[in-house]
């Protein structure tokens, strides 16, 4: 017989077991994406769900005409899918058509008459159909164009210029012809253009020169000389055109001319010192501006459509210190302000702002870690849900067509909010270094074209990048929009297809509950509703479901609760009579007899009624066993477990909770309590066991026993309109428990008043301490057993 080689043997079988290790590993990933990033939603509780990819990388914009891009800072599409990207390095607004084909660009200079400075940093864009917002806040100015004639104005073109009186200018007299040719270079063609007349000189002693139609005299135009009509002579060409020699000339664009220039405004406020630097603009449909401004402390500067200060809108609250807070009360206005100077009051200034078609007022603060997101009406209430995921970094926001809201975040994040604040879609751009398509260094501004595409500013990266949507997020964005137009036929349908790719998606059974609620099928959109854990939606949801079925079986209750009561008085009389019950009784006080558990548990009722009897029954004649005691403690458990699973999920601060994880914190705040107030006791002369304590506590929780149970299958049947009818009856349970532990230590350790309220303090903070500590100790575990077997291998091997 060959001989086994174990060596090859246990080599192999090792090798199969890595292999198929990492087989079952590859293959039990949760969600594949084939984007740089992954995509989460949120489940019932806010914790973060990996889900299907909502946007996947698309082309990227690196340049406009040629030039590449230095700072950007915004972008902004119109109701026309113009896109406006524009680059403060470069003081220039450069546009693309919905094909992100470079279409123009908006620059300004200044007025030929000095009377402004033109563009130094071109913040931010905002674009009605009729103009374009354009503010400076290095110039302390909102720039407004004419839309209309910035699409629309004419291009740069050549012109061939015959110069009557060669005196290598322009001149009265002077014909201009069109040129064919892109390159300007082939033989003037038809017949003369222009003819020009030199009409006067303006204050900087500039020719004006009138541009004649050349047939029919029609004056066309006026330029100031050649500086601003005609650029530099691109090459002298001595071409004999009908016996006259012709010179070529670039004829530069229509200049881009403010319509409107808003500076500082004249209120006090301002002249006071306030600093009016605009960064970014929206403009409702009276033509009223929201800016938000560098260091506006006091929100947005809300001004009228002539650039006169209205009132400041949408302020961030002061967060000041606590011992500050106090301090307030007490200083003058001057130390206050010197206060905020020293910076001690931590100043919340709005990133960016946003208007929706109806009016809504969107704002974000990147600073903010809660509340980051708020959507003011007309006289500033915030309407956006305070309960909207958010993080530190936010820089700007978007709003959709569906009510949806886009955030960016300089970290990387890209957020998408429905209309009522809830998370739909996250998802991380950041490039942390490598390379790839989608990823982005420094986000700064976001925006979504008609066709649903979010459009990013990469600042870092110096560059647009598009992302496009999937199938999955056309799915949601139809639904809400259909819900929206009152299809719910269509909305039901897209929720449903969500649901293909992302099992886990509690917007599309609310969206679906919402849908059935619509067409009155109220149980159906409860099923949904609770699949989703909505409490809101279930709350209203069963109300009306109850309310259709009291209305169908109220005459049953009522003869089903009738017959109840005339069952228990016909068998009150009976049982008076006959004594049917004798029998259990007699059982009963044998069991009591010959169980000291089941004697000790049915002392239970008698102990609540009497407790100061009982804690002296427990001290002085041993009246509970530490045996029953601890079935109270497991019977507490079940409660405790009946809570979570029985209540109605719409009173819970917490679902899906780890059950054993609950108990283990519940049984060791319980054991913490019995040591800590033993021990306490011990040393302040406390009369006190610690069998006393630890059997006197668990009597201390009985009327849980009784109440608990009740308001748990309570809950079931009520909504949020009879929520008293649960919080009330717990409340007082849990003071009523509570007065029993004030007494439980009063009477078994024998002390007065004052000393128990002391003993009470001392002991919770004994807990505090020794839970700190086992904390500490269960924290540093894994190392101290790792240096305990390195301590005992050592041993050992000596």
């Amino acid at each position: 017989m060959k001989r086994i080689n174990w060596n090859n043997a246990v080599a192999m079988i090792i090798l199969f077991t890595l292999v198929l290790f990492i087989g079952i590993a590859t293959s039990s990933k949760v969600m594949a994406s084939s984007t740089p990033y992954y995509t989460y939603t949120t489940d019932n509780e806010d914790g973060g769900v990996k889900t299907s990819d909502a946007y996947t990388p698309g082309e990227q914009i690196l340049e406009a005409g040629g030039e590449s891009f230095k700072t950007l800072e915004y972008v902004y599409v119109d109701h026309e899918d113009y896109i406006y990207i524009t680059d403060s390095g470069r003081a220039k607004v450069f546009i693309f058509d919905k094909d992100l084909n470079f279409i123009d660009v908006i620059e300004y200079n200044g007025s030929v008459s000095g009377a402004d400075d033109g563009f130094y940093a071109v913040n931010s864009i905002y674009v009605t159909e009729e103009k374009i917002y354009i503010p400076d806040s290095f110039r302390n100015s909102v720039f407004v164009f004419d839309r209309e004639a910035i699409l629309n104005r004419d291009q740069q073109y050549f012109l061939w210029m015959e110069d009557i009186d060669d005196s290598d200018s322009l001149s009265t007299g002077d014909v201009f012809y069109l040129n064919e040719e892109i390159d300007g270079v082939s033989t003037p063609i038809g017949e003369p253009v222009f003819v020009v007349e030199v009409t006067g000189q303006n204050a900087d002693n500039r020719d004006i020169v009138l541009f004649k139609d050349y047939e029919t005299g029609e004056e066309l135009f006026t330029k100031v000389d050649k500086a601003e009509m005609i650029g530099k002579i691109l090459n002298w060409v001595t071409y004999d055109y009908d016996g006259t020699d012709v010179l070529k000339f670039n004829i530069y664009a229509a200049k881009n001319e403010p319509i409107q220039v808003i500076t500082t405004p004249t209120a006090p406020v301002f002249q006071e010192g306030y600093l009016f630097a605009p960064k970014k603009v929206v403009v409702d449909t009276r033509g009223n501006l929201y800016i938000v401004g560098a260091q506006s402390n006091n929100g947005l500067i809300m001004l009228n459509a002539e650039g006169e200060f209205l009132t400041f809108f949408g302020g961030n609250p002061l967060r000041t210190p606590f011992i500050d807070q106090i301090r307030s009360f007490i200083l003058t206005d001057i130390q206050k302000e010197k206060l905020r100077n020293e910076n001690l009051i931590s100043i919340d200034y709005v990133s960016s702002v946003a208007i929706d078609e109806k009016g809504f007022i969107y704002t974000v603060t990147s600073t903010l870690e809660n509340d980051v997101i708020k959507k003011y009406n007309v006289s500033g209430k915030n309407y956006f849900s305070s309960d909207a995921l958010g993080w530190v970094g936010a820089v700007d926001l978007w709003v959709g067509d569906y009510g949806n809201v886009v955030v960016v975040e300089e970290f990387g994040w890209i957020n998408e909010y429905n209309s009522n604040g809830q998370l739909i879609f996250t998802f991380s751009v950041s490039d942390a270094g490598i390379d790839r398509v989608g990823l982005l260094s420094l986000p700064k501004s976001i925006a979504i074209d008609s066709k649903d595409r979010l459009l990013v500013v990469d600042q870092g990266n110096k560059l647009l990048q598009i992302y496009e949507p999937t199938a999955f997020t056309n799915a949601v964005h139809t639904a809400l929009q259909a819900y929206q137009d009152g299809d719910e036929d269509l909305a039901r349908v897209n929720w449903k297809s969500t649901l293909e790719y992302a099992t886990i998606f509690d917007l599309a059974h609310i969206g679906l509950g919402d849908a059935y609620i619509r067409q009155g099928d109220y149980e159906s959109a409860l099923v949904e509703y609770k699949l989703a854990s909505y409490k809101a939606g279930i709350s209203n949801t069963y109300w009306q479901v109850r309310q259709d079925w009291m209305e169908e079986n109220l005459e049953l209750v009522f003869f089903v609760v009738l017959m109840l009561f005339v069952g228990r008085w016909i068998f009150k009389i009976l049982n008076k009579k006959y004594d049917y019950t004798k029998g259990l009784r007699n059982k009963f006080k044998e069991l009591r007899t010959k169980s000291r558990t089941v004697d000790e548990l049915s002392y239970i009722p008698e102990f609540i009624k009497h407790p100061l009897d009982g804690y002296y029954q427990i001290k002085r004649k041993d009246r509970v066993s530490v045996k029953t005691a601890t079935i109270i403690y497991g019977m507490l458990a079940v409660v405790f477990v009946m809570y979570y699973e029985v209540t109605n999920i719409i009173f819970l601060e917490k679902t899906n909770v780890n059950i054993l994880y609950e108990l283990i914190i519940l049984g060791s705040v319980l054991i913490l309590w019995v040591i800590a107030n033993y021990f306490i006791c011990l040393i302040n002369d406390g009369e006190g066991s610690f069998k006393n304590v630890y059997v006197s506590t668990a009597m201390s929780f009985t009327p849980l026993l009784f109440v608990a149970p009740v308001i748990i299958l309570l809950s079931n049947v009520l909504t949020y309109q009879e929520a008293v009818f649960y919080s009330v009856p717990l409340a007082f349970t849990l003071i009523w428990v509570s007065i029993y532990f004030f007494f439980m230590i009063k009477e078994i350790h024998n002390y007065e008043v004052g000393e128990t309220v002391n003993i009470i303090f001392k002991s919770m903070f004994t807990m505090l301490i020794m839970g700190i500590f086992v904390f500490v100790v269960y924290s540093l575990n894994s190392q101290i057993f790792t240096v305990s077997t390195e301590i005992a291998r050592e041993l050992i091997e000596r």
